[in-house]
C-alpha cells in the first residue's frame, strides 16, 4: 500500500479480494492454451504464483481489513475457481485421483501465496515441492 492508498473499510475487503483473485486468474487462464497436459498444468502453478506474488499488497490490504470481521469467512469461498481449474485439468490429463490431488494441490499453492505475501519472499523451494508432488502423483495410474 503506497501513502496515498487509504485502508481498506472491512465492507471493502472482499471486494478487493474479489478483484485480487479476478486478476490472478485472468492472467493463469490467460497462458493456458492448446490441449490440457501436466506440463501446461505445471505452467500454470507457476504463473498463479507469480501473479499472486506480484500483488500480495492488493490481498494483505483486504486480508487486513477484513480480519475479524463477517467478511473474513467468505474469502475461502472465493479461491473454489482454482480449485475446480485444477480439478479439471487433472481430469482432463487422466488423474485417477483428480479430487483430491486437486484439493491437495489447492491448499498448498494457496499456503505458499499467503507465505509469499506475509514475507516479501518467494518460496520456491516449496513452489518446486509442491510441482514435485503433482507431477508424480498425478502420473501414478
Amino acid at each position: 500500500m503506497t501513502m496515498n492508498t487509504m485502508p481498506l473499510m472491512p465492507e471493502q475487503a472482499l471486494l478487493a479480494y474479489r478483484d485480487f483473485l479476478r486478476q490472478v486468474l485472468t492472467e493463469v487462464v490467460g497462458q493456458m492454451r492448446g490441449e490440457a497436459s501436466l506440463s501446461r498444468l505445471m505452467q500454470a502453478m507457476q504463473v498463479y504464483w507469480d501473479a499472486c506474488f506480484d500483488r500480495r499488497s492488493q490481498r494483505t490490504a483486504a486480508v487486513q481489513a477484513a480480519a475479524g470481521t463477517r467478511y473474513a469467512e467468505q474469502f475461502e469461498s472465493l479461491g473454489q475457481p482454482f480449485l475446480k481449474l485444477l480439478r479439471a485439468e487433472l481430469a482432463q490429463i487422466g488423474c485417477p485421483e483428480a479430487d483430491a490431488l486437486s484439493r491437495d494441490v489447492y491448499l498448498c499453492a494457496r499456503n505458499i501465496t499467503v507465505e509469499e505475501a506475509r514475507t516479501g519472499r518467494r518460496e520456491m523451494q516449496n513452489r518446486q515441492n509442491v510441482l514435485y508432488l503433482l507431477r508424480h502423483s498425478a502420473l501414478e495410474s
